[in-house]
């Protein structure tokens, strides 16, 4: 969860894995598949984060959410691939809230 989340991993990104002469497993795209963004509002369904954007719902890592410090309502660019359907949303970041007025 951490290197799609840091790499922001689009749905449909080809990976290749590594195996290191210790055992342990590290991650390279070796295709990104070609993505657009989109803005929504971060959700959480059970224990689920969600972003809802364009009148869809997308699932994201809890490991993206934490990593960007998000909080349920918070307006959040998200990356899908460019005309297909897709469950999961990469979040790029928090869309910070303009000043408030009182």
């Amino acid at each position: 969860q951490n290197y799609a989340s840091k790499s922001k991993l689009v749905q449909g990104s080809k990976l290749k894995a590594i195996i290191q002469g210790d055992g342990k497993i590290t991650y390279k795209i070796i295709e990104e598949i070609e993505h657009e963004t989109k803005i929504g509002i971060l959700t959480k369904n059970k224990d689920r984060y969600q972003v809802i954007a364009d009148g869809k719902t997308y699932n994201t890592l809890l490991a993206a959410v934490t990593f960007i410090k998000g909080e349920i309502g918070d307006s959040v660019s998200i990356r899908i691939p460019k005309g297909k359907d897709a469950t999961y949303a990469a979040v790029e970041a928090i869309i910070p809230k303009g000043p408030t007025t009182e």
